[in-house]
């Protein structure tokens, strides 16, 4: 929708109702005097025996590439020339034996906070001083280790009576709620390196194309995992790992799509990053100063596409676009062909970071943005999704064609290829199947991730604004979301929904739901998250509830089989089917990388639940509990020497289960809901047919008569199905 003064920052301006706020720095500078200062006095911050640096190791910075970072042995001290009556940075350490300490005192110099920094993530550090004092005097942070670092990074002081920039340090306060949806994530492949798209069969049938960072494209069998080499690009690519093998990096294999008449021409197209070789087409670059890498998007061809094995001929590739792109990072990379029959290219604003020049990013100056940026200047490529026919010619190069209906086609200063602009990331975007509706995930700066329906024409705001809210690049250090209206043109178009990074850092995009396994989720926009902090492995899946001018409410879905990843990508199947790419390293290395199919949760489910009774090696489920059937347990298998029982409690139920009726002898009933049942070996218990009891949870405990002695086992939970 049109953008006015945004309905949600001005909730949130209500809502955090913060002080003004002085100084906020991710320490994008090098500084190895160990003192400096921050601010302009008496609103300052004075940063003692700590040095602002970038040592390479990425997870150590929450944002930007340089942290302050403390020795080993020493104690960093932060002093306030005006005390401050709020506090808000992250605290880390580099390895498990830093034990890095970190104290709050107050201007009564006590001792008010004390938090213990981790290698396993960031601990979020947010203080507010009473009405009236006693206010924030100084941060001490202490090196108990004898090797690596203990670092603080994207830090915010607000003086007492300072002069207020506009941050919101909140954005959107609250939670995102779980979806009531359930679903499990079957492994469909394992063993892969950075898997980020998933293509359907272009002839129908029942596999999945799948890309991975490294250059390869899998055809994967979704019948039997079975899966084969369809193309190989790696050999075009930039080596990955921009801090060395291993390493993060946001280059590579991006982007694949089938041409709509694959049948028939055997055509594939792909989104790469290249080293620089040649001229591009298009660049932001100033005259003799070189990109980071160039953008190369191709046509290849496929000899016989309905073969039993078909490959991709390497001697095919004809190059259609290549672009300069400035940094490493905010690459974009997703094609896909539209309803329409043409080729859409999403492309990010060119990396660095809050889209201008001057900023260090990675310890040198950012360049290749101008101070405005790219993404709203509509005369270039870059922070953009083009529309294309790549079977046309009247582009300039002569290598692919401009649709009639593009809406900058014509006598104006804009890009003719251009469909939407106004992006910093696009990472993944989709069709929806059914109404043909582009959405597109957007990823964020410092604070806000967003989804967006992209309309030809539409102009999606960054760097003006970050999600919904006016974005203040704020000069050479990070930007940041704020009250403060940042002069942007009318019509600015929101995003459908979007959350702040309390839920998670990284938009990936998705697709709506078209399959027939998890019906609740028809018509809904399922979409992930690649993690809460850099690295954390601790990605999200997500899904959209809703939608129209009021905006759409955000679920999580949580699935029963909760695993640790970092979601790359999505996949779609002829079927509507969905499937997660994900690794648990968040690069292009290693072999952890998987595939999971979203399935539904299973309808009935037994877990040993180890706590503090006696294990029996024979005491366990022979039949999962199911509603109207018999659930079969089995018990120690020694009658002679051991009295065997079996007592279960149906939780939130109003009335208990029936004894059982076959199986075993009742004892004793004790109250609603507990029953007591004896028997040696299987032991069968009737479960009621009703369908009010789906999903209740039973808690079955197993005795036995040992020599006298009733000895407690260790319990079973049990999940009721149909």
């Amino acid at each position: 929708m049109p953008h006015p003064l945004s309905t949600a920052a001005a909730a949130s301006l209500l809502l955090a109702a913060l002080p003004a706020q002085d100084v906020f720095s991710s320490f994008e500078f090098d500084n190895f005097t160990g003192n400096f200062t921050l601010g302009t006095a008496p609103f300052d911050c004075n940063f003692d025996n700590g040095l602002a640096q970038v040592i390479g190791v990425s997870w150590l910075y929450v944002s930007g590439s340089h942290a302050w970072m403390i020795d080993a042995g020493d104690i960093g001290t932060v002093t306030f020339g005006t005390p401050a009556e709020q506090l808000d940075f992250h605290v880390r350490d580099q390895f498990p034996d830093v034990n890095g300490v970190c104290k709050v005192f107050d201007t009564n110099n006590n001792e008010v906070a004390s938090f213990n920094s981790t290698e396993t993530g960031w601990t979020h550090v947010q203080l507010t001083a009473p009405v009236g004092g006693p206010y924030f005097d100084r941060i001490t942070l202490q090196h108990n280790g004898t090797t690596g670092w203990t670092v603080i990074d994207d830090f915010s002081y607000w003086g007492l009576g300072g002069s207020s920039t506009g941050r919101i340090a909140d954005p959107i306060p609250g939670g995102i709620s779980p979806s009531p949806f359930q679903v499990h994530l079957t492994p469909i492949a394992t063993g892969l390196v950075a898997p980020n798209l998933g293509v359907a069969d272009p002839l129908g049938g029942d596999k999945l194309y799948v890309t991975e960072q490294t250059g390869v494209v899998w055809e994967l069998d979704l019948t039997n995992g079975d899966r084969r080499i369809f193309h190989d690009t790696s050999a075009r690519l930039v080596p990955l790992g921009v801090f060395g093998p291993g390493s993060f990096d946001e280059r590579g294999l991006l982007g694949y799509a089938f041409h709509p008449d694959y049948a028939v021409n055997g055509l594939v197209y792909t989104y790469t990053s290249e080293p620089l070789a040649g001229p591009a087409d298009f660049t932001t670059m100033p005259v003799g100063v070189l990109s980071d890498h160039q953008t190369v998007i191709l046509e290849w061809t496929v000899a016989s596409p309905s073969s039993p094995n078909p490959t991709v001929d390497p001697a095919s590739a004809r190059e259609l676009l290549r672009i300069d792109q400035p940094q490493f990072n905010h690459n974009g990379g997703c094609i896909r062909f539209g309803p329409d029959g043409h080729l859409y290219i999403g492309l990010g604003d060119g990396g660095g970071a809050d889209d201008r020049d001057g900023q260090l990013f990675l310890g040198n100056p950012i360049i290749g943005h101008t101070m405005a940026g790219n993404a709203q200047n509509a005369c270039n490529i870059l922070g953009t999704v083009l529309r294309i026919d790549p079977q046309g010619n009247n582009s300039t190069n002569g290598a692919y064609g401009i649709p009639v209906d593009n809406p900058f086609l014509g006598p104006n200063i804009f890009l003719d290829e251009i469909w939407a602009y106004g992006f910093r990331n696009p990472w993944r975007f989709s069709f929806d199947s059914v109404n043909g509706q582009l959405y597109l995930g957007d990823v964020g700066q410092n604070d806000i991730e967003e989804i967006d329906i992209v309309v030809s024409g539409g102009n999606y705001g960054w760097n003006f604004l970050e999600g919904s809210f006016f974005f203040d690049p704020n000069g050479d250090e990070p930007g940041f979301v704020t009250i403060n209206n940042s002069g942007g043109p009318a019509n600015l178009v929101d995003p459908i929904a979007e959350y702040d990074h309390d839920e998670g850092i990284s938009m990936i995009g998705g697709h709506v739901y078209r399959g027939s396994r998890l019906p609740g989720l028809t018509g809904r926009y399922v979409f992930a998250d690649w993690s809460r902090e850099f690295f954390g492995n601790n990605g999200r899946l997500m899904h959209l509830v809703g939608g129209g001018p009021a905006g759409a409410l955000i679920r999580e879905i949580v699935p029963m089989n909760a695993v640790d990843m970092s979601p790359l990508g999505f996949g779609q199947d002829n079927d509507g089917e969905l499937y997660v790419m994900a690794n648990s390293t968040g690069t292009p290395s290693g072999l952890t990388g998987v595939i999971y199919r979203l399935d539904p949760a299973p309808t009935a489910a037994c877990a040993v639940n180890h706590g503090n009774g006696v294990n029996a090696p024979d005491y366990g489920c022979v039949t999962l509990p199911r509603l109207g059937s018999s659930w079969v347990t089995t018990f120690d298998h020694n009658p002679t020497t051991w009295l065997t029982a079996l007592a279960f409690t149906p939780e939130s139920l109003e009335d208990p289960i029936p004894a059982p009726a076959l199986g075993g002898e009742l004892l004793i009933d004790v109250g609603p809901g507990l029953v007591i049942v004896t028997g040696a070996g299987d032991i069968s218990v009737s479960v009621p047919a009703s369908t009010a009891l789906a999903g209740a949870v039973l808690h079955s405990q197993g005795l036995r008569v040992d020599n006298g002695t009733i000895v407690l086992l260790n319990g079973i939970d049990l999940l009721l199905g149909n």
